[in-house]
């Protein structure tokens, strides 16, 4: 959910809905999801059709979140090889809300 109108869009769901809505934002340095991006492309394994392209792309186009959206954020570091410790953060406070 990069851009505010898709975030908006979906916090509206979540409202009519009467759920609550969690924005988990998986943040790592631009060199480390291009060096990924990059493995990923040369195993050749992987389903995802995205590039490099993509990640510029994304990049241009994120919009910053602000206050005024009312979200509940909860950022995720993924920047090292290991996502446990991010994850099992995650569940904690997913865990802490239900």
């Amino acid at each position: 959910f990069g851009r505010r109108e898709e975030r908006a869009r979906f916090s509206e769901v979540a409202g009519r809905l009467g759920v609550r809505l969690h924005l988990v934002r998986c943040r790592a340095a631009p060199d480390v999801l291009r060096r990924r991006v990059g493995a990923r492309l040369a195993r050749a394994e992987d389903a995802s059709e995205a590039d490099l392209a993509i990640v510029q792309w994304q990049e241009a186009h994120a919009e910053p979140l602000a206050d005024d959206e009312g979200l509940d954020v909860i950022e995720v570091d993924t920047t090292g090889d290991d996502p446990l410790p991010g994850v099992g953060a995650l569940a904690r406070r997913l865990a802490a809300d239900a």
